[in-house]
């Protein structure tokens, strides 16, 4: 039996927990949900509001993902999402839309108010209006991205700004890097949970006005902490979208500095790993076992093998490159989740 919905409180004790809760979350998702321009004026409404401003921002830049960029249905994205980056870098940087003029302009009176509180709204409401067309405004969200705001929406804010299609200074990246590794003071060891927080920004650098500061990053935290190499695999999600070039010296600076990512992996039958990381499920062009022809002897023959991440190479061969670097055979992280 379900419960009963309780519509008013039933003692004062009720009253004051239901008085200390905030709904703006539901109340967000409630008007997202509906999603017409009735709707989306009550956002811009409440853009200003102290407490649900931010919620209101988030509501309108779903309601003009849901109307120019639907995600297909079962589909479950990743972020930052690079496929959505290297798209949106190709879009007319002068083109704008009203939504995103509407947080723009929020955020321009929340920052004449001055305070580091607002600041931190500011980001939120530009971090929104970024991953729509917003114009030409990358030299003042730039500005926004260094000003004195908390590590955590600084973060934030450099993942929207690059899968807006900008290109973040590799200087600011690493200064975020930086500034989360302070945290840790003297502390040589880090857990495997910790790490995302890093790799966080190291993973935005490829895509930077310099990508070689990929490498900055990994020997920054190569430096400090002691961790599994292996992780380094989750960092390439940006790899397929950079150009070929810059492609071949990322792979070749990676198996310089790790030249473990270049073991050889045999996969059998059933889809087991032979020594090694586990490889995942079978994938369907994969029907007997055989070790993978990427040459583990040297790096070159490793980066031959990987380069070519658009070229006609047979799938197999194309696959085991991939699974070696944990990526998948289109260059992303989905191929243990293949069907």
């Amino acid at each position: 039996m379900l419960p009963r919905l309780r519509l008013r409180p039933t003692s004062p004790t009720d009253a004051l927990d239901e008085m200390r809760i905030s709904h703006v979350h539901e109340y967000r998702v409630v008007l997202t949900t509906i999603g017409t321009k009735d709707a989306e004026a009550v956002l811009k409404r409440c853009l200003l509001d102290r407490e649900f401003g931010a919620e209101a921002a988030v509501g309108l830049q779903v309601i003009w993902q849901q109307r120019h960029e639907p995600i297909p249905e079962g589909k479950f994205g990743n972020w930052p999402d690079f496929a959505r980056a290297a798209a949106n870098r190709s879009r007319d940087r002068a083109q704008t839309c009203d939504i995103a003029e509407v947080l723009i302009a929020a955020a321009h009176t929340v920052k004449e108010e001055g305070s580091p509180n607002d600041l931190v709204r500011v980001a939120r409401f530009v971090g929104c209006a970024v991953l729509m067309p917003h114009g030409d405004r990358a030299a003042e969200f730039d500005e926004i991205l260094i000003g004195n705001i908390t590590d955590g929406v600084r973060r934030e804010l450099a993942q929207r700004m690059v899968v807006g299609g900008l290109v973040v200074p590799a200087d600011t990246i690493l200064s975020g890097l930086e500034a989360v590794m302070a945290e840790y003071g003297d502390r040589k060891w880090i857990r495997d949970h910790e790490l995302p927080a890093l790799f966080a920004w190291v993973e935005l650098l490829p895509m930077s006005d310099r990508p070689t500061a990929f490498f900055v990053g990994l020997d920054m935290l190569g430096t400090k902490f002691d961790f599994n190499k292996w992780n380094v695999r989750n960092l390439l999600g940006s790899a397929r979208y950079l150009e070929e070039a810059q492609r071949i010296e990322l792979l070749r600076g990676l198996v310089t500095r790790y030249p473990s990512l270049t073991t050889l992996r045999r996969i059998d039958a059933e889809g087991d790993a032979e020594g090694g990381f586990d490889a995942g499920p079978r994938h369907p062009d994969i029907s007997s076992g055989l070790p993978w022809p990427v040459v583990a002897s040297s790096s070159l023959s490793i980066v031959n093998g990987l380069s070519p991440l658009t070229a006609n190479r047979p799938q197999r061969q194309r696959c085991g490159a991939f699974l070696t670097f944990g990526l998948g055979p289109d260059g992303d992280r989905s191929f243990q989740q293949q069907p």
